[in-house]
């Protein structure tokens, strides 16, 4: 961790937050002088069994709390995003896998929530398959979540899905030939209203598409943003393009998206949405 003031200079030559395991995708999270960081760190290596972390500073990171663990399990806790809900307390989402499990969006209010809840499980088609049969498991993938927090207290998270796609993963069938690839991946959206309420997940995007790498903001105004990167469902010879779509009704319904990069010579992908001085995402 590195701290810039405002003037632009660095405060020291950095501070070691992780422990001895292999620490990756660290995310951070600020309100005043408190800093939150949230990692996946995999001290087993073989098996690979990464957890997720979090540190805590109340002095802009010039001195930290212990490492807590907020999950730890037989499987793998991967990729954590963070933000600051309105009550000040850190709101944390990953993904995780399981033995006989598909991957899944896990969420957790730290300070409030005692167990994390799964926002993606409900509505999918797990089957385990045949023994005779490799291609014929099911296990719909929820990957690669991203969290935003308003200033009402509303907390929104989005994700990668492909539990509409005919065989998840790549599969394919002896009575139709190969899987689809890349997979009919599909962005989900689901918002918790300030009085903590989940709403069930809506969908964005088309079947025609494969739709990954999710972002998602909130504006001042209350709108609630998602860019994602898009391409047509073939698997090469077709670029990635960014869009974006926009609620005005707290995530319940979105507008068309909006094509923001496309060119037929450049991939445009893995889009990050801020807030602007104004409150403009």
């Amino acid at each position: 961790y590195r701290h810039r003031d405002a003037q632009g200079n660095w405060r020291d030559a950095g501070r070691v937050l992780s422990g001895k395991g292999l620490a990756r995708f660290p995310r951070v999270a600020v309100r005043g002088d408190d800093v939150w960081v949230v990692w996946e760190e995999d001290t087993v290596h073989i098996p690979h069994r990464p957890v997720i972390n979090l540190r805590h500073s109340t002095d802009g990171g010039a001195t930290w709390q212990s490492t807590q663990t907020l999950r730890s399990l037989e499987g793998r806790a991967e990729h954590p995003d963070i933000a600051i809900t309105a009550a000040g307390k850190p709101f944390v989402v990953w993904q995780e896998i399981q033995s006989a499990q598909p991957f899944d969006v896990m969420a957790l209010e730290v300070g409030t929530d005692t167990q994390p809840r799964n926002l993606s499980r409900a509505g999918k088609t797990v089957d385990a398959g045949t023994a005779d049969d490799t291609r014929s498991p099911l296990y719909p993938a929820s990957v690669l979540p991203s969290v935003a927090v308003a200033a009402d207290g509303r907390i929104a998270v989005t994700w990668q899905d492909n539990r509409t796609d005919k065989d998840p993963l790549w599969t394919g069938a002896a009575t139709y030939g190969d899987g689809t690839d890349p997979d009919d991946w599909q962005i989900q959206v689901a918002v918790r209203n300030p009085a903590g309420t989940w709403a069930a997940p809506v969908e964005i995007g088309t079947n025609d598409r494969a739709d990954f790498h999710p972002d998602v903001a909130f504006g001042s105004g209350g709108e609630l943003v998602v860019a994602w990167d898009s391409k047509e469902m073939r698997s090469s010879g077709r670029n990635l393009s960014v869009r974006a779509a926009v609620s005005n009704d707290g995530g319940a319904t979105f507008a068309a998206p909006t094509v923001l990069g496309a060119d037929a010579v450049t991939m445009s992908q893995r889009a990050r949405l801020g807030v602007d001085s104004n409150g403009s995402v």
